[in-house]
């Protein structure tokens, strides 16, 4: 009988240990990476980024997964109180090199808690510009021109604008990357003549992304409403838009092929060049 006891002592002391191992387990806090802004810049320039996440502790490093563009933590001032620089908290400098090729590549934060889970963060060869919350009504549009790319984020219940002169004739992609940078923004966009006219409205063309193909019908500057569908906001409601003359791919057939084969393919889409 007293083994009896004894052996049940023992069990239940072996399931009190593993109870508060894993208790222990789940409370361990992991370095956690929710947006960076802008979340994108061009070849062969440095930008200023902020990241936000959670148990961000000591987080002054950033990975990529070009090793073509890399991050230096902002640091501090030195004053008569603290004398030496420390990183501010959430800021870099990102270097891109003039040989990064266009495209999406993973960022990392990496601090006292490891390795954050992966962001994405756009490299382009465009003229690159930043919303600083002053074109929250249409008179205040930001000026995009032509061959540009807008970073923005999305305050709730509020409106972007951007202004864009375009001249008769003249045919754009505007472009709307949301959902495809893991933006919780559901944008829309509409946009509209000189007068204040809606000409064009679009949503959930490529996912829940928006994608504008416009011939300007006359010469002026038009102006681009942007705004969540249902009126959310916030830092994790970043976006880019791309305003271009170039040409748009909308998808490509047949999808796949197997490997080393040799098979012909067409290409759809909008401006697209004649080829073979």
């Amino acid at each position: 009988m007293k083994d009896f006891f004894a052996l049940r002592g023992q069990f239940g002391a072996l399931a009190l240990s593993l109870c508060l191992a894993s208790v222990g387990l789940a409370q361990v806090p992991t370095t956690q990476l929710t947006s960076i802004f802008p979340p994108g810049g061009k070849q062969g320039t440095a930008v200023e980024i902020a990241v936000a996440g959670l148990d961000q502790d000591d987080a002054a490093t950033l990975v990529f997964s070009h090793p073509g563009i890399t991050a230096a933590a902002k640091m501090t001032t030195p004053t008569e109180l603290e004398k030496v620089a420390k990183p501010v908290a959430g800021a870099f400098t990102v270097t891109i090199a003039a040989d990064v090729p266009p495209g999406m590549y993973e960022v990392r934060t990496v601090g006292r808690f490891g390795q954050s889970n992966p962001r994405l963060f756009v490299v382009s060869a465009l003229n690159e510009l930043i919303d600083v919350h002053t074109n929250g009504a249409p008179d205040k549009a930001v000026d995009v021109p032509v061959g540009s790319v807008f970073s923005g984020r999305v305050d709730a219940n509020t409106y972007d604008h951007l202004k864009v002169p375009l001249k008769a004739g003249e045919r754009v992609i505007i472009d709307c990357l949301a959902q495809r940078l893991q933006s919780r923004l559901d944008a829309t966009m509409v946009l509209m003549n000189p007068a204040g006219k809606e000409l064009a409205r679009a949503k959930d063309t490529v996912g829940s992304d928006p994608v504008i193909d416009f011939t300007a019908p006359s010469e002026g500057f038009y102006v681009l409403k942007v705004y969540d569908n249902v009126y959310g906001g916030g830092p994790d409601y970043f976006y880019r838009v791309s305003i271009t003359p170039r040409a748009y791919v909308d998808f490509v057939f047949p999808p796949s092929a197997p490997a080393g084969s040799n098979n012909p393919f067409t290409i759809y889409g909008r401006n697209l060049p004649g080829g073979q």
